[in-house]
């Protein structure tokens, strides 16, 4: 609620003055007409009041009475009471504090009473505004607000008032000043001011335009290469900004600088600009993408390689920058060839060896069998990018059903006879090439006893819903295996599309040996199996530590590029055991020394039929022959096995 302005200090002392005199009057009077001075003339005495009269008593004839004394008294000690109150009230009103640092329209009022603030900020307020104009500028344009047309006026009191009330804020600084928001306390004519700004605001006004576009030309009549007689463009017609200045914009300006004592101040509108194109769509509907050709996995027949027709969407974003807003631009479309059309697909297709490698071991009827068997099972399975190889899967379990027979496996370092035993002899093959070839292994593991037909490190053995060999064609084309076997060797090769600059060597290096050692068991003469004194019993394997790596050499140069490790094996060792006959004083034969076989270097793989000349291979350090002949075993397990690690 607005609250009266305060008196001055001379307006105080002169009502103060005034009432002291009515006060001193009302006493005189009483006192006059109750004891009236000596030597004062007795006025007459006049006849007898009438029988009509009503007037009793001797104050009638003054026409006075007690009650009437009584309550001017009364009334003359209230308004005593009251110009007292006013009084000191009026003191502690004027001389109230600011104690909040703050500023109004521009001038410090903190500390001040609230005398010298409202003084302070009427004088500042009358030295902006009186007589002067606020000037609003938008974009170079402006507009002037006279103070006496707009009727201004401020509530100094009100204003004062809450300098004196102000809180604070969450400043942590205490001496800050801040600035007290006068806008509640300002008050304008509305009609005069809106009169002047909206003729002012009515120049900022224009309708936004969307973008839009047509698609013109002749379309293609084939695909399958380019059409020389297409010529579509895209034709684009720019839009234009649309904006609109709120009058509350301006009141709100026109405010601001009224509570913060500014007379000039630039405001801002914000520009809506066209809505970009929505390429995805013109790119789903106007436009063909180029379609890769693709050979089905199953009838190989090649399809798609056929052309993309369309925009440039950074071609035409450069156009339309250069646009002016409102014009037209237009923007060709551009052919865009497949990766590989079906001529390029067909002779691109299983065009390199990417790998080939021969491995042998000693010959064994059933062995030859199970091999041809697996060898014939991976024989021209083609992987296309991202297909898996996976070995078992590819086999299967290895039954008499399929044709596989008994052969040498090791199960818990023993030798036994399995079907299928032998076939990992395959899949190191394969192994081998997939490493050469640069493709990602998934899953390898080495044998448990070195292998002769392969250097160290370089093997893998499988074990049916156990142990697996698979690997991915991460390249970009489709590989083909081809596998065969005859008489204990094993062929293989990938042939697929070789796009490398440089060729991969499997290379192998020997760590350390693990030498086996000879043991006896002891037999009666008479023993059952018919061994006899001195007959080896388990042939033995020699323990090797070894690691491979993954080579790469420049096809250019033959300089190695990198040398990535790729395993690191433990092969177990497998001591000779000889039978020691008990029971008689024949003396044992003598058995020959124990001395490890010689190592057999297996042959090398070649990378691709384009690969440059070979650099030599690590030597390493193989072990015997991984085909034991032992008398233990004569009969098949009831399920098939395969070589184990």
């Amino acid at each position: 609620m607005t609250q009266k302005r305060p008196m001055r200090n001379d307006e105080v002392e002169e009502l103060e003055t005034a009432f002291r005199n009515l006060s001193h009057k009302s006493k005189n009077r009483k006192t006059n007409s109750e004891n009236p001075k000596k030597g004062q003339p007795k006025k007459a005495k006049t006849s007898k009041p009438s029988a009509n009269s009503t007037s009793k008593g001797k104050y009638a004839k003054k026409g006075f009475s007690k009650s009437n004394i009584l309550m001017v008294s009364i009334a003359a000690f209230v308004v005593i009471a009251v110009v007292a109150g006013f009084l000191i009230y009026s003191n502690i009103h004027n001389n109230q504090h600011i104690s909040a640092n703050l500023t109004i329209m521009g001038i410090d009022v903190s500390d001040m009473t609230r005398a010298e603030a409202e003084k302070a900020v009427k004088n500042q307020f009358n030295a902006l505004y009186k007589n002067k104009e606020v000037t609003l500028t938008i974009d170079g344009k402006s507009v002037s607000i006279p103070s006496d047309t707009a009727g201004l006026k401020l509530n100094v009191s009100d204003a004062v008032d809450a300098a004196i009330n102000y809180k604070g804020t969450d400043d942590s600084s205490s001496n800050a000043l801040h600035v007290l928001d006068i806008r509640k306390f300002i008050s304008y004519k509305s009609r005069p001011v809106m009169g002047l700004l909206d003729p002012f605001r009515a120049q900022f006004s224009a309708t936004l335009i969307q973008t839009t576009y047509v698609i013109e030309g002749t379309k293609p009549t084939v695909w399958d290469k380019i059409d020389e007689k297409a010529s579509l463009e895209i034709v684009i017609k720019k839009g234009v900004p649309g904006y609109h200045l709120d009058m509350n914009t301006l009141l709100e300006g026109l405010e601001s600088c009224y509570s913060t004592g500014v007379t000039e101040l630039t405001l801002e509108y914000v520009i809506t600009e066209p809505a970009p194109l929505n390429y995805d769509e013109i790119l789903e509907k106007y436009c063909m993408a180029p379609v890769e050709a693709v050979m089905d996995p199953e009838t190989f027949e090649i399809t798609g390689g056929t052309y993309g027709y369309g925009i440039d969407v950074a071609e035409v974003e450069a156009a339309l920058a250069q646009t002016p807003y409102g014009e037209t631009v237009r923007v060709p479309y551009h052919w865009t060839a497949p990766e590989n059309t079906k001529e390029e697909l067909s002779a691109l297709l299983f065009r390199d060896v990417l790998a080939s490698y021969e491995t042998y071991a000693s010959s064994e009827y059933n062995r030859n069998t199970n091999l041809e068997l697996a060898a014939a099972a991976c024989n021209n399975l083609i992987l296309y990018p991202g297909d898996v190889f996976s070995f078992n899967g590819t086999l299967g379990q290895r039954t008499a059903d399929k044709g596989y027979k008994p052969g040498a496996s090791y199960v818990g370092g023993e030798t036994v006879y399995d079907y299928g035993g032998g076939i990992c002899q395959v899949a190191t093959t394969i192994y081998y090439c997939a490493v050469v070839s640069d493709l990602e292994i998934l899953e390898r593991e080495c044998h448990q006893y070195a292998s002769s037909y392969t250097p160290l490190s370089t093997d893998a053995t499988i074990f049916w819903n156990g142990i697996d060999m698979r690997f991915k064609n991460n390249t970009k084309y489709p590989i083909r295996i081809e596998a065969s076997s005859s008489n204990g060797d094993v062929f293989v090769k990938l042939i697929g599309t070789d796009t490398k600059d440089y060729y991969v060597k499997f290379e192998s290096e020997h760590l350390d040996t693990y030498p086996f050692e000879e043991e006896f068991k002891e037999f009666e003469a008479d023993n059952e199996k018919g061994y006899k004194d001195g007959q080896v019993l388990t042939d033995p394997y020699t323990g090797y530590k070894s690691r491979s790596y993954r080579a790469k050499y420049d096809k250019a140069t033959g300089k190695l590029i990198e040398r990535t490790l790729e395993n690191v094996d433990v092969y177990s060792t497998r001591n000779r055991v000889i039978c020691k006959i008990i029971g008689t004083e024949t003396e044992p034969p003598t058995t020959e020394p124990n001395v490890t076989e010689p190592p057999i270097t297996p042959p090398e793989s070649v990378p691709s039929e384009t690969k440059p000349p070979e650099t030599t291979i690590p030597e390493t350090t193989p072990p015997v022959s991984d085909d034991p002949i032992t008398g233990t075993t004569t009969e098949p397990p009831a399920s098939g096995g395969d070589e184990t690690a």
